[in-house]
């Protein structure tokens, strides 16, 4: 009874928390997704600062709920582009104060409030509400405050566009140590920035510099910010699939019907479905057979594999070698995530499925159109591909959450892939996410990742589901092995 009722108080907490942002998002198209992508800047930072658990915790809470006090600030306020007058200045400052009394009344936001109330206090004394100075500011409102600043330069408002990344960090370096900490800014400068080698060579060809790959990066960010580049709709056949399933009045008839809709699709099922690892029994024909020999469920992430993989395509002989990585990650990451589904009885486990799947569509997308950019024909400096992917490694998270913000998925599914690499793992993180982080971080066991490392959140993870190490060796052994079904018949 006692861990029901903990259970009970955990959902509560959330849905407040979700409310919460989501009011300060109705007030203001900016709002949207700001939270979130503060909210994990400051968990990722945190942990490259070595901060503890408990603190990461309450920082990702601050992160989320720490501007709802602007609701109360008039539109015309918010969206002026001329200088403010000194009394609306003194509405905006009112905001954090404003915060901390409507968090004040709830226990649990006890612990964060000072990060709030603090974070635009300025390192010289002339922030608000108070004018604290120096290290008097909270470190977590400090760190708040850095990212806070940097998300809000690299996304566009009614009176000016977006900022790179690199102009972003260049200004955050201009007001160092006036309002920012500068020790915390040199930190995050370099916590966001990949080290350049400006001079290099490898035998008698010069490679091209880590500088023009962060630029590249930097442009197809702002391109996509800007709407001038376009990415690949979503397979529309996984959602109508999805809905079809969670439909108690729809046939295999049905659904065959939908897969039909799409030639590559339907061609490539039956092909699975007559191949060795479904054969016997004659050749199947028709969608409604290969649906009745795979089965429902098996035929639904089939559909997704075949549906996605068009996404990894590539070019360019190096690309394509990357792209076959980033895919056996992609499918084994969506195999385990559908073995932990089953093993803890999640109800959403075809969107955990599509998760894991999809969870580095920021990277994929990204290295593609950097693609375009650096391998430009008569190019003849050799670029080096670690470098690229350390340059997109920092933001492909949060790209990878813009897109499926474009492709119409709920707030719940943008922020377990905006968080997927540094989650705070506590008691209140959502299943979604846990499992997620865990799944993502898992493959490394199986060799279907590009890191060999596992970071010391996994034990966290684990055990915040409920698991244990032998209950995930267990797992693994079966989930090798159905890679390279999926692989070798898709």
């Amino acid at each position: 009874m006692k861990e029901n009722s903990s259970t009970e108080l955990q959902k509560v907490f959330k849905e407040i928390v979700l409310t919460l942002v989501s009011v300060v998002e109705y007030k203001d198209p900016f709002f949207r997704g700001h939270s979130e992508r503060v909210a994990a800047n400051c968990v990722r930072f945190s942990n490259h600062l070595s901060m503890p658990r408990e603190f990461i915790e309450s920082i990702y809470l601050a992160g989320l709920v720490y501007d709802i006090g602007m609701v109360y600030v008039p539109m015309e306020i918010i969206h002026k582009p001329d200088k403010l007058t000194p009394e609306e200045m003194e509405l905006i400052r009112e905001h954090p104060k404003i915060t901390e009394k409507i968090l004040s009344n709830l226990r649990f936001f006890k612990n964060i409030l000072p990060m709030i109330r603090h974070h635009h206090e300025s390192f010289n004394g002339e922030g608000y509400p108070d004018g604290l100075k120096g290290e008097k500011i909270p470190i977590g409102a400090r760190i708040l405050s850095v990212a806070d600043s940097f998300d809000a330069m690299t996304s566009e408002r009614p009176h000016r566009p977006a900022l790179s990344n690199e102009e972003a960090l260049k200004q955050l370096n201009a007001r160092a140590g006036q309002t920012f900490d500068p020790e915390l800014v040199t930190k995050f400068v370099h916590f966001m920035t990949p080290e350049e080698k400006t001079v290099r060579n490898e035998g008698n060809s010069a490679v091209i510099e880590n500088k023009t790959i962060q630029k590249a990066v930097s442009d197809v960010v702002m391109a996509f910010k800007k709407g001038l580049i376009e990415f690949p709709a979503f397979p529309s056949v996984i959602q109508k699939i999805q809905d079809a399933l969670k439909s108690a009045d729809k046939t295999i008839d049905d659904i065959a019907g939908i897969i039909e809709l799409d030639q590559v699709v339907t061609l490539r099922l039956l092909s699975v479905a007559n191949s060795s690892h479904f054969g016997g029994g004659g050749k199947t024909h028709s969608v409604a057979q290969a649906l009745s020999r795979i089965g429902l469920k098996d035929a639904e992430g089939i559909v997704s594999f075949i549906a996605m993989k068009s996404i990894y395509a590539a070019d360019n002989a190096a690309v394509i070698i990357l792209m076959e990585k980033f895919w056996r990650h992609a499918i084994a990451t969506a195999h385990v995530t559908r073995a932990l589904v089953k093993r803890l009885n999640e109800t959403d486990g075809e969107m955990i499925f599509l998760l894991g799947l999809t969870h580095d569509i920021g990277k994929v997308l990204l290295l593609n159109a950097l693609a375009k950019i650096l391998f430009k024909k008569g190019e003849t400096n050799p670029i080096n591909m670690e470098d690229v992917l350390a340059s997109i490694q920092n933001v492909h998270a949060n790209f990878g959450g813009a897109l499926l913000k474009q492709w119409g998925f709920d707030k719940n599914v943008i922020m377990a892939v905006n968080t997927h690499e540094n989650p705070a793992l506590t008691e209140n993180t959502p299943k979604m996410i846990l499992i997620l982080f865990l799944a993502n971080m898992i493959t490394r066991r199986i060799g279907s990742s590009m890191f060999e490392d596992q970071p010391a959140g996994v034990a966290d993870a684990i055990k915040l589901l409920g698991l244990g190490e032998a209950e995930i060796d267990a797992m693994l052994e079966g989930i090798k092995e159905a890679v390279e079904k999926s692989i070798s018949s898709i």
